[in-house]
């Protein structure tokens, strides 16, 4: 569970307040750098740099439980300073953006309360508004563990069946007991001959 600090915690209890929660919007692309924006209206130093202030807004998102998740982050067209990097650089796709939230009275604190890490899918934009369309890292489009283990069948031989079925050998079942005999049957081959197939038995 994300814990806030004392000061943020203290602020977000109160019943009026003059400080509020600012949204910082960061997008690293290796061809333009680094693009800082802040939902605020004027420029903020933070961490040590400038923060430029920018409309933004952060839509509703909603989970299905079979898609990975996206969220759309809508940042403003004013003078078409944003849709000229998508224009050049490809919509930005598959820049990294990260979304922080801090409290306008603690920026001495250089921890965000409240930070998410996402890579740009999509983009589109018209006359008002540039819509990126985040979804989360890579790593989770990618199976893990990597490899899996089945009772009484190896992976490898069967990748061995389907190349080999290719080249006039007829496979049937193929298991670890058949991935031995193809094993001891693949050293009969001759290196120079490509013709040559396997012995069987």
């Amino acid at each position: 569970m994300r814990v806030f600090s004392e000061a943020a915690v203290l602020e977000k209890n109160r019943l009026a307040s003059d400080a509020p929660f600012l949204i910082f919007l960061e997008i690293e692309n290796p061809s333009i750098g680094e693009i800082r924006l802040v939902r605020n209206t004027e420029n903020i130093q933070w961490q040590g740099k400038e923060w430029q202030a920018f409309p933004l807004d952060i839509e509703t998102s909603s989970e299905d439980g079979k898609t990975i998740p996206a969220l759309n982050v809508k940042v403003s067209n004013c003078g078409g300073i944003i849709q000229t990097y998508l224009q050049q650089y490809n919509g930005l796709v598959d820049s990294g953006v990260r979304l922080m939230v801090a409290l306008a009275s603690n920026l001495a604190n250089p921890n965000p309360e409240f930070e998410l890490d996402f890579l740009i899918k999509s983009a589109s934009y018209d006359e008002s508004w540039v819509t990126f369309c985040l979804s989360a890292s890579a790593e989770l489009m990618n199976r893990f563990p990597a490899h899996r283990y089945i009772n009484n069948f190896c992976s490898i031989a069967a990748t061995y069946a389907a190349a080999t079925s290719e080249r006039g050998i007829v496979s049937t079942r193929w298991n670890l007991a058949s991935y031995r005999r193809v094993s001891a049957a693949s050293r009969a081959y001759r290196e120079d001959d490509e013709k040559c197939l396997p012995t069987t038995t």
